[in-house]
């Protein structure tokens, strides 16, 4: 760090994070400013954290404290020199405020920023209050960082195209296009010589583009600093290697264009930062494009690809299909346990009863065979969990959502590193489920917990090998504070016990074409749309169709409770979007097919999980064979 730096808390340096960010960014000064993990001691805070609602001594911020605007700073006039009073109401009346984060409250931060060229200072204290700070008692703050003093811009406004044609082209600089209907790309916005920023197509619903090419004029707008392309008829193809000619583009988005192929020349670009290329046709990418030197942030998702080059690892902010992930790295999972996994433990094999009974409904349903023995070969054998209501409390150690755990006498509640306690959701007596299920052990408790049930960040899920004799159940008072900070003694959820039940689970079918080459890779070749004809596409669809409502059928024949009634084990989940298991995989390494749901919680009970959503806890079936529940993943679905 240059000696001329410093972060400042009460006159103490705390020093930077790696994380800090402040650089040039499109003629904007980029401000985020972050201290390392760190304590927040009565020391640094000089008495200002006492006001917060829940006060916690020494709190430990796992992210350090960050000082951050929500947006780029355009300097006026596009001139270093600048110094500004926060926080401060623009001329549209809009608030604008440094955000101040990593505290268990919300703070603000109250003073001046003072952005001179290759330094930024920040002077001012960090308080609780809207206007001014409320009470007497502040956090002085005082920030130095230095930066590359790259030449700014002025603040721009942004134009529509209809906007910009009434004016003079020299005074067109950001131009962004949302709606109507375009068969080529609009000539007239090659006049706009002074150009900095293009968007066109940003918004889901407009505008339509059926680009068969872009004009080799729109490579000589030498000022552009941005330019994002988006359109969702694939008709584009090519992209030109003129694009090596933007010299001065820092951030490039190309979605749904139809891109076969990247040229090596935007490779050379050596300002871009951020690239987008999703959904496209790609099959491969430049062999150096991840040694691009400014290069940050790169997104590839929804593409076709069949190799891709190493030099991707070096991105900092990848965003790939986990799934293609294998091509440039090694995502095979690292578990204790060096025994292949049994998969006849996990589908219908040992449950020939179950399967028969399957297969009858499905060819009630449909005559396609090939997608019916997918859905019998990917269906899983499912223990099913109802809640009922407690009229009084259960037993210690009875299998349950909500309440009080039952932990082992002497066992300490799961926590953060400042006290907060996990959110209890379910407690599973395996004595209960244990001529049920091959998977997990035959006695003692298994328990499971998360941070809070916003984002479920980190799940805390162990077993203990205890006998009901042995537990207690755990006391709440009006002093006990969680880390999911809406709760309180007397929010938690009401206690349900939990009966159990076996039964079948089909695939989600919900958007299968886009996950099934991931979630069933053996049977990708039969949602690849790309390589279908129509009446394919037709059969797939009316297929998926039919399964929409497949499970009530299951639910009528007895092979499943009702939907969104029970809450499950080994099951398949409704996801929009990455199941349970794709997100496992994503987070610590692996196939999503290697990877289980733990037990799947539905908004039924007491629980509830944003809108009537799914908390869903995975793990690796490796680890699961050894009852190692060290890396379990929890994820959140909900409509």
């Amino acid at each position: 760090m240059n000696d001329s730096e410093y972060f400042k808390l009460n006159g103490v340096d705390v020093g930077f994070s790696d994380k800090t960010d402040v650089r040039v960014m499109r003629g904007k000064v980029r401000v985020w400013l972050k201290t390392p993990p760190m304590a927040l001691t009565r020391e640094l805070h000089n008495g200002m954290a006492d006001h917060g609602w829940r006060v916690i001594p020494d709190f430990y911020m796992v992210d350090g404290l960050t000082i951050a605007a929500h947006e780029d700073q355009a300097l006026p006039e596009g001139r270093y020199g600048h110094v500004r009073k926060w926080p401060y109401q623009d001329e549209t009346g809009y608030r604008h405020a440094l955000n101040v984060y990593g505290g268990q409250d919300r703070p603000e931060f109250f003073g001046t920023l003072r952005i001179e060229a290759g330094w930024l200072e920040l002077d001012g204290v960090i308080a609780f209050g809207t206007d001014a700070p409320q009470y007497d008692e502040v956090m002085p703050v005082s920030v130095r960082k230095c930066f590359d003093p790259l030449a700014l811009i002025p603040p721009r406004r942004t134009l529509s195209l209809e906007q910009a044609l009434k004016l003079p082209p020299d005074q067109v600089f950001d131009l962004q296009i949302s709606s109507g209907e375009y068969r080529k790309f609009p000539e007239s916005i090659l006049n706009f010589k002074q150009l900095e920023r293009l968007g066109f197509g940003l918004a889901m619903s407009g505008p339509h583009c059926a680009f068969r090419q872009l004009p080799p004029a729109l490579f000589d707008l030498d000022y552009l600093h941005t330019l994002y392309l988006h359109s969702f008829a694939d008709t584009l193809g090519a992209l030109s290697p003129d694009i090596g000619k933007l010299h001065r583009l820092e951030e490039l988005g190309l979605t749904s264009l139809g891109l076969s192929s990247i040229p090596e020349t935007l490779t050379t670009l050596e300002r871009l930062d951020t690239l987008g290329l999703d959904y496209n046709h790609l099959t491969t990418l430049p062999d150096t494009i991840g040694e691009m030197p400014a290069l940050r942030a790169l997104s590839i998702q929804g593409n076709r690809f069949v190799s891709l080059p190493a030099s991707l690892s070096r991105v900092s902010k990848l965003k790939v299909d986990h799934g293609k992930r294998a091509l440039f790295a090694d995502v095979r999972y690292r578990s204790q346990n060096p025994a292949p996994i049994d998969e006849t433990l996990f589908d219908l094999s040992r449950h020939p009863d179950l399967h028969a009974r399957l297969a009858r409904q499905l060819d009630a349903i449909s005559n396609d065979t090939e997608l019916k023995q997918m859905t019998l070969a990917c269906s899983t054998y499912a223990l099913y969990a109802e809640p009922r209501a407690a009229e009084q409390p259960l037993p210690l150690g009875a299998s349950k959502t909500g309440g009080r755990p039952h932990l082992p006498m002497g066992m300490a509640h799961p926590a953060d590193r400042n006290g907060l306690l996990s959110v209890f959701h379910a407690q599973i007596n395996m004595t209960e489920i244990a001529n049920l299920q091959p998977w997990l052990p035959r006695r003692g408790m298994l328990y499971c917990f998360v941070n809070d049930t916003e984002y479920a960040e980190t799940p805390n899920v162990f077993y203990a090998d205890c006998t009901h004799d042995l537990l207690a159940a755990y006391e709440y008072s009006d002093s006990t504070r969680w880390s999911d900070s809406d709760l309180d003694a007397e929010s938690l959820a009401a206690e349900y016990a939990l009966h159990f039940s076996s039964g079948v689970s089909v695939p989600n079918f919900y958007n299968i074409h886009n996950h099934a080459a991931v979630r069933h890779p053996q049977w990708r070749h039969l949602f690849d749309r790309d390589a279908m004809d129509d009446e394919a596409r037709r059969r797939l669809d009316k297929f998926s169709d039919l399964m929409v409502d497949f499970p009530y059928r299951l639910v009528k024949h007895r092979l499943m409770p009702p939907p969104q009634r029970s809450h499950s084990i080994n099951a398949h989940t409704f996801t929009q979007h990455e199941s349970p298991q794709q997100q496992g995989a994503a987070k610590f390494g692996g196939h999503a097919h290697e990877w289980m749901n733990l037990l799947c919680l539905e908004s039924a009970g007491d629980l509830n999980f944003w809108d009537a959503g799914t908390l869903t806890y995975s793990i690796h079936k490796q680890d699961l064979a050894i009852a190692d529940y060290g890396r379990v993943v929890a994820s959140i679905e909900s409509s």
